[in-house]
């Protein structure tokens, strides 16, 4: 278990605000229960906690850690829910209550969830003060019963997010721009999202981000990532609700003997009359044979 670093200047001990429950060793014990023995004979350190990266392992379903111990830590700001076990779904594991109550935690400004099979993002609705949201390998499935919400949670307000990191596949994604509240509001306010990195890897999750950034008006740092043989075609028009306040864009794709880049020169070219942008830039990379030139090849000269 990763816990508590001690230094000691001037006679005093300062903690380490990050908590990870990753255990280095296979059949070594459980780094949770050290934790929760911890929290358990000194609970003044809850108050330090300021990040938690919670790394479930298979046994932590069959003897899931006690709420009344983690409810303690109620400074906590980021959260990492990390491999959940493939046969677990969201929904139907043990941990799912624990999670849920960190979850509502009002001073949790950022999560990230990687490896979890079918999340519900309409679980996200407590976290109303929830700033960034990163999501890797995490597959999602809507539920028509949504669970109880806490009492005082102001109904049909939308999560503001600031920044967006998102690497899964294209039904996580689309359910991400999708997921409403019980009430039919939409679960997530993109209107004020300032910054976002999507890795594509389908042309399904292309067309999903598009319904994203089309809500998107405050955008001023962009990181698209393709991963597959698609046209760049409607890259700009894609950002253009953000045009007045996207400040910094990057492309990153690769290319093989076929190409990869087709169309991207084109958008670029029409990206350039958008004043606000201070830096654009673009990472290519590949295996080519000496046979092998870039699409368009004449275009590429015509970029400043």
């Amino acid at each position: 278990m990763d816990c508590f670093r001690t230094h000691a200047p001037r006679s005093r001990t300062n903690f380490d605000n990050r908590v990870s429950t990753e255990s280095p060793l296979t059949g070594a014990p459980k780094p949770i229960d050290g934790f929760v023995r911890l929290l358990s004979t000194t609970p003044e350190i809850a108050n330090h906690i300021r990040e938690f990266v919670g790394f479930i392992e298979l046994a932590d379903f069959e003897d899931p850690p006690p709420l009344g111990i983690l409810e303690k830590m109620t400074k906590t700001e980021s959260l990492t829910i990390n491999r959940l076990c493939t046969w677990q779904r969201w929904r139907e594991n043990s941990l799912r209550p624990t999670l849920l109550y960190l979850l509502q935690f009002p001073s949790l400004i950022r999560l990230e969830i990687c490896k979890v099979p079918d999340f519900d993002f309409t679980d996200l609705i407590p976290c109303v003060n929830l700033h960034e949201l990163v999501v890797h390998d995490t597959s999602a499935k809507s539920m028509e019963n949504a669970h109880t919400l806490p009492s005082d949670l102001p109904l049909g307000k939308p999560l503001q997010l600031h920044r967006l990191v998102f690497q899964s596949d294209a039904s996580a994604l689309s359910m991400l721009g999708t997921s409403l509240h019980p009430d039919g509001n939409p679960v997530f306010d993109w209107a004020i999202l300032a910054s976002i990195s999507l890795t594509i890897c389908h042309c399904d999750a292309f067309e999903a981000s598009r319904q994203i950034f089309q809500r998107c008006y405050q955008l001023t740092d962009v990181l698209i990532s393709l991963k597959y043989r698609q046209p760049w075609t409607g890259i700009a028009k894609m950002l253009k609700p953000s045009s007045e306040t996207l400040a910094r864009v990057h492309f990153d794709t690769s290319m093989d003997d076929t190409g990869n880049t087709k169309g991207l020169v084109a958008e670029l070219e029409e990206m350039r009359h958008q004043n606000s942008i201070e830096k654009l830039s673009f990472t290519v990379s590949g295996n080519w044979t000496d046979d092998c030139r870039f699409d368009q090849g004449d275009d590429w000269g015509r970029l400043d």
